[in-house]
């Protein structure tokens, strides 16, 4: 449009008369078909050979020019005072009209050749910048990778404290305090598997017995209870044939250690439960208990949270994870598919 405008008053101003308006309208119609059609086609063999030459630009040109000067001699003749008829010659189309045509055809197929060379080195050195933002952000990415993996085995080699040595150690502290006080030697050894199962939970596959953690439950409670004299009262009940189920690590750990942090368990009318139920299609556990008046730890929640994600991260489709406090009580249900039951469904 600003070009119209820029060549159309420029003219008019220079030769002291402006067009008609059907003038305007019929030449620059035909001159921004031009422009978009040569930009269209030649983009097009830029593209599918690759590498362009005059021998396979010439047809395209030639067919072009033609095609604007037979356009331009028929939308003259009717709709401008142009181009009227001349004895045998029916578009009154002459050496001054084909001279004109050309100029003006070429004119256009050069700004178009322009106009397509400028939007292909526009696009490839914007994808260019794409490219180098991506590789600059790999980069980040790796060095990010880079830097967690060497907190990992920061974490990793301050953890390597050798669990022999510390075993043994809890073993020999087992032995001198039993011969004065038997159930503190046992709590130690009790302390010892609980430490060992956590210690060996990484060599077992995504998923564990549940029997296994079922016993660590046990000897959390045993603890506990000598722990606070017998005032602990936490009921586990279990229901279903539990042999053939796997869970996920430390899931029940997890809740118990969550009821123990925050929970009132010293209320032998008030209890806390922790509920592992097995049915044919599922794996239902869940807690509850008195809320403390004040606990043992701030509650985020968090640890739950994080429970929950990994559960999810196993079992996304079959899970189902829900806990909340309602009055002063506070309860967790977890509910899994079993392995059963999920191929019962996919046949």
């Amino acid at each position: 449009m600003v070009y119209i405008f820029y060549e159309s008053v420029l003219t008019g101003f220079f030769s002291g008369r402006f067009g008609k308006m059907e003038n305007y309208v019929v030449h620059y119609f035909l001159n921004i078909n031009l422009f978009y059609l040569h930009a269209h086609f030649f983009g097009m063999l830029i593209v599918n050979r690759g590498r362009w030459s005059l021998v396979s630009i010439a047809p395209l040109v030639l067919a072009e020019m033609i095609c604007y000067g037979l356009l331009l001699g028929t939308l003259n003749h009717y709709f401008t005072d142009y181009n009227q008829s001349l004895p045998g010659n029916f578009l009154g189309i002459d050496h001054k009209f084909i001279i004109g045509a050309t100029y003006r055809s070429i004119f256009f197929i050069m700004i178009s050749t322009g106009y397509v060379f400028f939007k292909n080195y526009w696009m490839e050195k914007r994808h260019a910048a794409q490219l180098r933002i991506a590789h600059l952000e790999s980069i980040i990415q790796q060095e990010v990778m880079e830097k967690r993996l060497e907190v990992s085995k920061n974490a990793f080699m301050r953890a390597q404290v050798n669990p022999h040595l510390l075993f043994n150690a809890l073993s020999f502290i087992h032995r001198r305090i039993r011969k004065t006080d038997e159930i503190g030697g046992d709590m130690v050894i009790h302390l010892a598997d609980l430490m060992r199962f956590a210690i060996d939970i990484d060599d077992h596959d995504v998923e564990i017995p549940i029997l296994e953690e079922i016993e660590q439950v046990k000897s959390f409670i045993w603890i506990f209870s000598n722990i606070h004299a017998r005032n602990f009262y936490l009921d586990l009940q279990l229901e279903g044939d539990l042999a053939e189920v796997r869970i996920i690590p430390l899931i029940l750990v997890t809740l118990i250690e969550n009821m123990y942090k925050h929970g009132d368990l010293s209320g032998g009318d008030t209890p806390g439960i922790m509920s592992v139920v097995h049915s044919a299609n599922s794996l239902e556990i869940s807690t509850w208990n008195k809320i403390a008046p004040m606990a043992r730890a701030h509650s985020s929640n968090r640890g739950l949270v994080n429970l929950e994600q990994r559960i999810k991260s196993v079992k996304a489709a079959d899970s189902l994870v829900n806990f909340g406090a309602v009055d002063d009580c506070f309860f967790v249900n977890i509910s899994i598919k079993t392995k059963k039951e999920s191929l019962d469904y996919q046949t």
